[in-house]
């Protein structure tokens, strides 16, 4: 079994996709949260990079998924330019895996919106590409203004556990593009 590391802006960004993968994974890899308690721009530091490399040798990580949002679409290449440089530069000995969040790790839930507005008691419509949704987390506090049950990142956990990570590679290219880059390097 391979352990793998997960780092993202958030916990709660950490541990759905920890939950999310582990329905195809769980077989095969041992997921482990790093650098905890590092948030959003936090991971901008030039530390991370010291500190990332000594929590990959503390957990005996063959790799890393670094998890970042976007906070932008696909079509923003100057954010896109932008991240991908920070992805590189802690992606120095070329083991980790990159997973770009459109906008932002919330457009996933659309790809199978089913499970929010079962859990909310919505009617967010789910026809959209959530590669093209501007501010998905805010589109989904909003429709939960009016419900006994708001939305909050906190949810994104329970949500995530119940999504169907299919549905989600199949809507979602960016998820498509990592899941295959991550079957390939699980393959070597």
């Amino acid at each position: 079994m391979k352990k793998i590391g997960i780092l993202g802006e958030d916990p709660y960004d950490t541990s759905s996709i920890q939950l999310l993968l582990e329905k195809k994974y769980s077989s095969k890899v041992q997921f482990c949260r790093l650098l905890k308690g590092t948030k959003g721009s936090q991971l901008d530091n030039a530390k991370v990079i010291g500190a990332l490399k000594i929590e990959i040798e503390k957990h005996k990580c063959e790799a890393v998924i670094i998890m970042r949002d976007l906070d932008g679409l696909i079509s923003q290449t100057d954010l896109l330019n932008q991240r991908q440089k920070w992805f590189d530069r802690l992606n120095t000995a070329g083991q980790h895996i990159f997973l770009l969040n459109i906008w932002e790790l919330e457009a996933m839930i659309f790809a199978d919106i089913d499970v929010f507005n079962k859990k909310f008691k919505t009617t967010v419509k789910g026809d959209r590409n959530p590669m093209f949704i501007n501010d998905p987390k805010g589109e989904l506090i909003s429709a939960t203004y009016k419900t006994k049950r708001k939305f909050g990142v906190s949810d994104c956990p329970e949500i995530f556990a119940e999504l169907n990570l299919d549905k989600l590679i199949t809507k979602c290219k960016f998820l498509n593009n990592f899941v295959q880059e991550f079957d390939t390097r699980l393959a070597k």
